[in-house]
């Protein structure tokens, strides 16, 4: 016990006072470290879909979608500019957050000319950016920059780049083992291969690159589409991966 005791010291009031004003200054030096952090990175932006977006030029929109995120407590109220110089002549954009939806124009970019969308603290707006191809096929980039009209510092740039193909060029789905049947088919059309768990959407077109019929189901290494209504001739299944890449199935149906 004497020993105990004896191990034991009992700091004087310098000491105290000296250790307190240590803990303030690192909680300061902390605080400061904090701010400048969330400054430099105060809002952010998940994608739905991995880049380049790949479409093909037959299709009315090609999209991307995600969500704008504010992960602090000071409400904000943003705006965008934009780059049209690397887009190609003819595929018209947009650009979407909150509720509200702009098209692009070529010409001087005056952001204060659209109304500002409110973010508030620790909320979120849905983004979407999208092209409408019309019939033309290329490689289309946008650049944008986000930024809080109370603090236009507190920017975010970032860019997106669309890959238009005609319905012929795009790359076959037989590579990743996928295959459809009976051909032709006549009421269902059966798509099998393990690969479909990565596929997120399918889009039957004509020969002709009309769209026909959206499909939207489940992931499953096995799929089956209802055709009855569809009239006899040649299509085209194009078949939509998570990370926005486009493979494609030939269909025949016969009545």
């Amino acid at each position: 016990m004497d020993s105990t005791i004896r191990s034991l010291t009992i700091p004087s009031k310098n000491t105290e006072s000296k250790s307190m004003k240590i803990k303030s200054l690192v909680l300061f030096l902390t605080l400061i470290s904090t701010a400048c952090i969330l400054k430099a990175q105060s809002y952010n932006i998940i994608w739905d879909q991995e880049l380049p977006i790949r479409g093909t030029s037959s299709e009315s929109v090609i999209k991307r979608t995600g969500k704008l995120l504010n992960p602090g407590f000071t409400d904000k109220v943003m705006y965008f500019r934009y780059d049209l110089s690397k887009a190609i002549s003819g595929h018209d954009g947009a650009f979407c957050f909150g509720a509200n939806c702009f098209y692009l124009f070529e010409g001087v970019d005056d952001p204060k000319e659209r109304p500002g969308q409110n973010l508030s603290g620790f909320g979120s707006l849905d983004l979407l950016t999208d092209i409408v191809p019309n019939g033309l096929k290329g490689t289309t980039s946008i650049s944008f920059t986000l930024f809080d009209g109370n603090n236009e510092a507190d920017s975010l740039p970032f860019s997106i780049t669309w890959i238009v193909d005609d319905l012929s060029s795009v790359p076959s789905a037989f590579d990743a083992g996928i295959t459809s049947g009976p051909l032709p088919a006549s009421s269902v059309l059966t798509v099998n291969g393990d690969a479909l768990s990565n596929v997120r959407g399918y889009n039957l077109y004509s020969a002709s690159g009309n769209l026909v019929r959206t499909f939207i189901t489940a992931p499953s290494a096995v799929q089956q589409f209802d055709i009855s209504d569809v009239s006899a001739g040649r299509y085209f299944l194009l078949l939509t991966q998570q990370d926005g890449s486009v493979t494609q199935l030939p269909v025949v149906i016969a009545k």
